[in-house]
C-alpha cells in the first residue's frame, strides 16, 4: 500500500492538535487581561488606577529626627536624602541617618563613616558641637 490520498497510513486522517492549541493559547492571552485594572476602592484610593498609591510616603527616619530637633529649638536643615545639618555652618554638627542601626554599623565598619559617633541608626559628626547640642541629638535619635 502506498501513501496515496485514500490511504490511512501513519500521519494521515488523524486530527492535528496545532490549531486547537494555538486557539487556546490566544484565548488565554486575550482573557488574561480582562478585569485586571484595579478599582479605586481596592487599594490605594483614586491614584491606584494610575499606578500610584494614595497617601504613600516612603519611610524617612531622618524627617522624624529633624522634627524632634526643631521642636527643641535647634536650627537645622535636611540635606540630600539622609542627612541633617545644624546651622550655622561650617563647624556645626551633621547627622547622617541610615535606614537601620545595622546599616549605620555597616557604614562605620566599612570605613565610610570615619570620625562619626554611632547613635542608633544615626552617624553623628560632632565637629565643634556643644554639650547641649550633643544632648539634643541624643534625645532625638
Amino acid at each position: 500500500m502506498g501513501r496515496g490520498t485514500g490511504d490511512r497510513g501513519v500521519g494521515y486522517g488523524l486530527p492535528s492538535m496545532r490549531p486547537p492549541l494555538a486557539a487556546l493559547t490566544v484565548a488565554v492571552f486575550v482573557f488574561a487581561g480582562c478585569g485586571s485594572e484595579r478599582q479605586p476602592s481596592q487599594s490605594g484610593g483614586e491614584s491606584a488606577t494610575r499606578g500610584g498609591s494614595y497617601g504613600y510616603k516612603p519611610y524617612q527616619p531622618r524627617d522624624k529626627m529633624l522634627k524632634c530637633l526643631r521642636g527643641k529649638g535647634v536650627e537645622a536643615v535636611a540635606v540630600g536624602q539622609d542627612a541633617i545639618q545644624f546651622l550655622p555652618l561650617p563647624a556645626s554638627p551633621r547627622i547622617v541617618v541610615a535606614a537601620t542601626p545595622d546599616a549605620a554599623t555597616a557604614l562605620q565598619v566599612r570605613g565610610r563613616a570615619e570620625g562619626a559617633q554611632l547613635m542608633g541608626a544615626a552617624l553623628v559628626y560632632a565637629n565643634q558641637a556643644s554639650n547641649r547640642q550633643i544632648e539634643q541629638i541624643q534625645d532625638c535619635v
